[in-house]
Protein backbone atom coordinates (compact mmCIF):
# COMPACT_ATOMS: atom_id res chain seq x y z
CA UNK A 1 0.00 0.00 0.00
CA UNK A 2 1.29 3.58 -0.94
CA UNK A 3 2.61 5.88 2.06
CA UNK A 4 0.70 9.06 0.93
CA UNK A 5 0.34 11.06 4.36
CA UNK A 6 1.97 9.03 6.97
CA UNK A 7 3.95 12.08 8.07
CA UNK A 8 0.85 13.73 9.19
CA UNK A 9 0.27 13.50 12.84
CA UNK A 10 -2.88 13.44 14.26
CA UNK A 11 -2.73 16.79 15.94
CA UNK A 12 -1.95 18.30 12.81
CA UNK A 13 -5.59 16.00 11.07
CA UNK A 14 -7.18 17.40 14.43
CA UNK A 15 -6.27 20.88 13.45
CA UNK A 16 -7.63 20.70 10.04
CA UNK A 17 -11.08 19.43 11.06
CA UNK A 18 -11.09 22.54 13.07
CA UNK A 19 -10.39 25.08 10.66
CA UNK A 20 -12.88 23.59 7.77
CA UNK A 21 -15.05 24.02 10.73
CA UNK A 22 -14.53 27.42 10.93
CA UNK A 23 -14.99 27.86 7.49
CA UNK A 24 -18.61 26.17 7.09
CA UNK A 25 -19.67 28.46 10.12
CA UNK A 26 -18.59 31.29 8.27
CA UNK A 27 -20.78 30.86 5.27
CA UNK A 28 -23.48 33.99 4.83
CA UNK A 29 -26.84 32.84 5.24
CA UNK A 30 -27.20 35.20 2.31
CA UNK A 31 -25.27 32.27 -0.48
CA UNK A 32 -27.55 29.50 1.21
CA UNK A 33 -29.85 29.57 -2.12
CA UNK A 34 -27.28 29.23 -4.23
CA UNK A 35 -27.09 25.68 -5.92
CA UNK A 36 -24.31 23.32 -6.15
CA UNK A 37 -23.44 21.41 -9.01
CA UNK A 38 -20.90 19.37 -7.57
CA UNK A 39 -24.01 17.79 -5.92
CA UNK A 40 -27.11 17.99 -8.34
CA UNK A 41 -30.23 19.17 -6.49
CA UNK A 42 -28.55 20.61 -3.39
CA UNK A 43 -27.92 24.07 -2.46
CA UNK A 44 -25.52 25.84 -0.05
CA UNK A 45 -27.94 25.34 2.60
CA UNK A 46 -28.71 21.40 1.92
CA UNK A 47 -24.67 21.14 1.67
CA UNK A 48 -24.51 23.02 5.19
CA UNK A 49 -27.30 20.25 6.84
CA UNK A 50 -25.45 17.60 5.28
CA UNK A 51 -22.42 18.21 7.14
CA UNK A 52 -24.53 19.39 10.37
CA UNK A 53 -25.85 15.70 10.57
CA UNK A 54 -22.69 14.22 9.75
CA UNK A 55 -21.51 16.01 13.07
CA UNK A 56 -24.51 13.71 14.83
CA UNK A 57 -23.38 10.93 12.96
CA UNK A 58 -19.47 10.58 13.33
CA UNK A 59 -20.08 11.08 17.45
CA UNK A 60 -22.56 8.42 17.39
CA UNK A 61 -21.03 6.11 15.27
CA UNK A 62 -17.37 6.61 17.08
CA UNK A 63 -18.79 6.14 20.88
CA UNK A 64 -21.19 3.08 20.11
CA UNK A 65 -19.78 -0.47 19.43
CA UNK A 66 -20.29 -1.40 15.91
CA UNK A 67 -23.47 -4.02 16.86
CA UNK A 68 -25.33 -1.14 18.12
CA UNK A 69 -24.06 2.05 15.45
CA UNK A 70 -26.67 2.06 12.65
CA UNK A 71 -29.14 2.02 15.05
CA UNK A 72 -28.16 4.92 17.75
CA UNK A 73 -27.34 7.13 14.47
CA UNK A 74 -31.07 7.20 13.43
CA UNK A 75 -32.02 7.67 16.95
CA UNK A 76 -29.35 10.43 17.38
CA UNK A 77 -30.89 11.81 13.71
CA UNK A 78 -34.57 11.93 15.61
CA UNK A 79 -33.19 14.64 17.52
CA UNK A 80 -32.19 16.50 14.49
CA UNK A 81 -34.85 18.91 13.29
CA UNK A 82 -36.14 18.59 9.86
CA UNK A 83 -35.14 22.47 9.07
CA UNK A 84 -32.07 22.37 11.20
CA UNK A 85 -28.71 23.12 9.01
CA UNK A 86 -27.40 26.72 9.94
CA UNK A 87 -28.39 26.53 13.12
CA UNK A 88 -26.86 23.53 14.51
CA UNK A 89 -23.95 23.16 12.80
CA UNK A 90 -21.75 24.31 15.65
CA UNK A 91 -22.81 22.28 17.74
CA UNK A 92 -22.56 19.03 16.46
CA UNK A 93 -19.46 19.74 14.65
CA UNK A 94 -17.74 21.16 17.79
CA UNK A 95 -19.17 18.43 19.72
CA UNK A 96 -17.18 16.29 17.18
CA UNK A 97 -14.15 18.10 17.55
CA UNK A 98 -14.19 18.01 21.06
CA UNK A 99 -14.12 14.37 20.78
CA UNK A 100 -11.28 13.97 18.82
CA UNK A 101 -9.61 16.60 21.07
CA UNK A 102 -10.55 14.79 23.94
CA UNK A 103 -8.46 11.69 22.33
CA UNK A 104 -5.00 10.86 21.33
CA UNK A 105 -5.08 9.09 17.59
CA UNK A 106 -4.00 5.62 18.73
CA UNK A 107 -7.51 5.30 21.01
CA UNK A 108 -9.49 2.88 20.43
CA UNK A 109 -12.95 3.45 19.17
CA UNK A 110 -15.58 2.28 16.45
CA UNK A 111 -14.83 3.26 12.57
CA UNK A 112 -17.08 1.61 10.00
CA UNK A 113 -14.85 2.11 7.01
CA UNK A 114 -11.07 -0.21 6.18
CA UNK A 115 -9.16 1.82 8.61
CA UNK A 116 -7.73 1.92 12.10
CA UNK A 117 -10.45 1.25 14.98
CA UNK A 118 -9.17 4.53 16.56
CA UNK A 119 -9.74 8.44 16.12
CA UNK A 120 -7.08 9.10 13.86
CA UNK A 121 -9.44 7.52 11.22
CA UNK A 122 -12.20 9.67 12.44
CA UNK A 123 -9.94 12.17 11.94
CA UNK A 124 -8.83 11.87 8.24
CA UNK A 125 -12.64 10.49 7.36
CA UNK A 126 -13.43 14.38 9.04
CA UNK A 127 -10.58 16.29 7.23
CA UNK A 128 -11.61 14.78 3.51
CA UNK A 129 -15.08 14.87 3.76
CA UNK A 130 -15.39 18.66 4.80
CA UNK A 131 -12.37 19.28 2.51
CA UNK A 132 -14.05 18.18 -0.52
CA UNK A 133 -17.36 19.56 0.52
CA UNK A 134 -16.03 22.87 0.66
CA UNK A 135 -14.35 22.54 -2.43
CA UNK A 136 -18.34 22.27 -3.72
CA UNK A 137 -19.28 24.93 -1.60
CA UNK A 138 -16.26 27.22 -3.37
CA UNK A 139 -16.89 25.95 -6.71
CA UNK A 140 -20.83 26.78 -6.27
CA UNK A 141 -20.25 30.46 -5.04
CA UNK A 142 -16.94 31.12 -7.57
CA UNK A 143 -14.45 31.31 -5.58
CA UNK A 144 -10.75 29.63 -5.90
CA UNK A 145 -10.50 26.31 -3.99
CA UNK A 146 -7.29 25.21 -2.34
CA UNK A 147 -6.64 21.59 -0.84
CA UNK A 148 -3.01 21.52 0.33
CA UNK A 149 -1.10 18.58 -1.34
CA UNK A 150 -0.39 17.15 2.28
CA UNK A 151 -4.47 17.13 2.84
CA UNK A 152 -4.53 15.36 -0.63
CA UNK A 153 -2.06 12.74 0.71
CA UNK A 154 -4.22 12.36 3.53
CA UNK A 155 -7.27 12.10 1.62
CA UNK A 156 -6.01 10.05 -0.91
CA UNK A 157 -4.85 6.96 1.16
CA UNK A 158 -8.10 7.15 3.08
CA UNK A 159 -10.09 7.22 -0.25
CA UNK A 160 -8.05 4.27 -2.10
CA UNK A 161 -7.36 2.33 1.40
CA UNK A 162 -10.59 2.77 3.26
CA UNK A 163 -13.48 3.63 1.41
CA UNK A 164 -14.34 3.38 -2.15
CA UNK A 165 -13.62 -0.71 -1.49
CA UNK A 166 -15.99 -0.92 0.81
CA UNK A 167 -18.60 1.33 -1.24
CA UNK A 168 -17.79 -1.65 -4.18
CA UNK A 169 -18.74 -4.09 -1.86
CA UNK A 170 -22.68 -2.86 -1.86
CA UNK A 171 -22.82 -3.07 -5.71
CA UNK A 172 -22.72 -6.20 -8.21
CA UNK A 173 -21.12 -4.36 -10.99
CA UNK A 174 -17.66 -3.55 -10.07
CA UNK A 175 -15.22 -3.88 -13.15
CA UNK A 176 -13.12 -6.82 -13.86
CA UNK A 177 -9.85 -5.00 -12.82
CA UNK A 178 -8.02 -2.60 -10.80
CA UNK A 179 -6.75 0.94 -11.22
CA UNK A 180 -3.28 1.55 -10.56
CA UNK A 181 -2.93 4.90 -8.51
CA UNK A 182 0.30 6.84 -8.59
CA UNK A 183 1.44 9.86 -7.31
CA UNK A 184 4.90 10.27 -8.63
CA UNK A 185 7.84 9.48 -5.51
CA UNK A 186 5.09 7.36 -3.71
CA UNK A 187 4.62 3.67 -3.79
CA UNK A 188 2.00 2.99 -6.43
CA UNK A 189 -1.92 1.79 -4.81
CA UNK A 190 -4.10 -0.25 -6.52
CA UNK A 191 -7.80 0.44 -6.26
CA UNK A 192 -10.29 -2.63 -6.64
CA UNK A 193 -8.95 -6.35 -7.65
CA UNK A 194 -7.39 -8.38 -10.80
CA UNK A 195 -4.93 -7.01 -12.90
CA UNK A 196 -4.73 -3.60 -14.04
CA UNK A 197 -6.93 -1.89 -16.36
CA UNK A 198 -5.74 1.49 -16.29
CA UNK A 199 -3.13 3.64 -14.76
CA UNK A 200 -4.31 7.18 -12.92
CA UNK A 201 -0.71 9.93 -12.59
CA UNK A 202 -1.30 13.48 -11.05
CA UNK A 203 -0.70 14.64 -7.68
CA UNK A 204 -2.37 13.83 -4.46
CA UNK A 205 -4.68 16.14 -4.69
CA UNK A 206 -6.08 16.29 -8.56
CA UNK A 207 -5.90 12.08 -7.88
CA UNK A 208 -8.05 12.78 -4.78
CA UNK A 209 -10.59 15.31 -6.40
CA UNK A 210 -10.74 12.87 -9.75
CA UNK A 211 -11.77 9.64 -7.84
CA UNK A 212 -14.14 11.60 -5.93
CA UNK A 213 -15.73 13.02 -9.97
CA UNK A 214 -14.62 16.77 -8.78
CA UNK A 215 -12.55 17.42 -11.55
CA UNK A 216 -8.68 17.00 -11.32
CA UNK A 217 -5.74 17.14 -14.24
CA UNK A 218 -4.63 13.97 -14.04
CA UNK A 219 -3.12 11.73 -16.53
CA UNK A 220 -5.09 8.22 -17.44
CA UNK A 221 -3.80 5.26 -19.65
CA UNK A 222 -5.60 2.70 -20.03
CA UNK A 223 -9.24 1.90 -19.78
CA UNK A 224 -10.79 5.27 -18.82
CA UNK A 225 -14.45 4.38 -17.79
CA UNK A 226 -13.11 2.17 -15.54
CA UNK A 227 -11.75 5.33 -13.48
CA UNK A 228 -15.36 6.98 -14.56
CA UNK A 229 -16.97 4.21 -12.88
CA UNK A 230 -15.12 4.37 -9.22
CA UNK A 231 -15.39 8.16 -9.16
CA UNK A 232 -18.90 8.09 -9.41
CA UNK A 233 -19.60 5.33 -6.93
CA UNK A 234 -19.76 7.63 -3.82
CA UNK A 235 -22.55 9.64 -4.33
CA UNK A 236 -23.83 6.60 -6.75
CA UNK A 237 -24.00 4.90 -3.08
CA UNK A 238 -24.03 7.42 -0.65
CA UNK A 239 -25.24 11.19 -1.44
CA UNK A 240 -28.28 11.76 0.89
CA UNK A 241 -31.76 12.33 -0.07
CA UNK A 242 -31.87 16.29 -0.27
CA UNK A 243 -31.88 17.19 3.01
CA UNK A 244 -34.63 19.67 4.24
Amino acid sequence: MAVWGTGVSYSERVDWVEELIEWFESLDPHTYGVEIPNCPGWTVANMVAHVAIDGFDWVTLATHPPALGVGAVGRARAAFPSDGGGELLRGTLRSFLGLLRSHDGEDGCHYPFWAEQSYVSWATHAVTELGLHRVDVQHALGVESAVSEPQGEVGLEWTVAAVLPVAARLVDDEPPGSVRVVVEGCEAAALGVGEPLVEVRGTAVDLLLRLWNRGGAVEVNGDTATVDWWAALMAREFQHPTPS
